[in-house]
């Protein structure tokens, strides 16, 4: 019987960008959703179905590129992130949602690629005093999954600041903002959503032919691949512990 709620809307930026493992996850729901390459303005819808969601995946360009429909989708994810509609941001979808809330998105010190973990940081930050309330995604989370760190794939270039009012959730040693949270909505740099084959063709195209002891954050594509079904075993983790409880909001009322 497939769910009753209205299909969940996903921007991809990549040619052939897909939503990876997350697919699978909805569809074992019977959650629906709809595809959209974005690469001109009229691709971007003016709004979100109230009872739906959107998820804003990663891509080659940068979310500081002068593209002509990055400025309706920086208004379309405020208005949609204000509205209490559950977002999720991956990567460049990450920075979108960081630009849209005021936020810079900058060059990180180091260019990552390769597996990593990412570290939970404690709920009180600058952005986020102490008397404010964890937001609607985060409080989902089970307390007991932010005893240990998440292990992750990172591929970036760039990194986002958090947003005023926003919780800083992850981190990790080579790059500050790794993820954060506000109202109902999710933005992750790190990766957790990449299958086999988006790996290997990532990697083909931009991981070092050679291990480089200056850079440990950027592997090889021999040492990214080996391992590669336990690794992606290992990512399940984390897809269970911040794609589940992000999705899990769609079966609740907005707080």
């Amino acid at each position: 019987m497939k769910s009753k709620l209205p299909a969940i809307e996903v921007f991809c930026f990549a040619e052939g960008g897909t939503l990876g493992t997350l697919a699978p996850l909805l569809e074992t729901r019977q959650i629906s959703f709809n595809l959209h390459r974005i690469r001109a303005p009229q691709d971007v819808p003016e709004t979100i179905h109230p009872a739906s969601a959107l998820i804003v995946m990663g891509g080659p360009m940068s979310a500081n590129d002068s593209l002509p429909w990055i400025p309706p989708l920086l208004a379309l994810l405020a208005k949609t992130i204000k509205d209490d509609i559950p977002v999720l941001g991956i990567c460049l979808g990450a920075q979108l949602m960081a630009r849209s809330l005021g936020a810079e998105v900058y060059r990180n010190p180091q260019r990552e690629m390769g597996w990593g973990n990412v570290e939970w940081v404690n709920a009180t930050t600058d952005n986020q005093p102490s008397a404010n309330k964890p937001s609607a995604v985060n409080a989902l989370i089970p307390q007991a999954t932010k005893k240990h760190s998440l292990p992750v794939f990172h591929f970036h270039g760039e990194t986002f600041g958090i947003p005023q009012d926003a919780q800083h959730l992850l981190t990790s040693p080579h790059c500050l903002h790794q993820g954060f949270t506000t109202r109902r909505s999710l933005a992750l740099q790190c990766h957790i959503e990449p299958s086999a084959e988006m790996i290997t063709a990532w990697t083909k195209k931009e991981a070092p032919i050679k291990k480089d002891p200056a850079r440990p954050q950027m592997q090889t594509q021999e040492g990214i691949l080996r391992d590669l079904p336990s690794r992606l075993s290992d990512l399940a983790v984390s897809v269970n512990t911040l794609f589940l409880s992000w999705l899990g909001q769609l079966f609740e009322k907005p707080r």
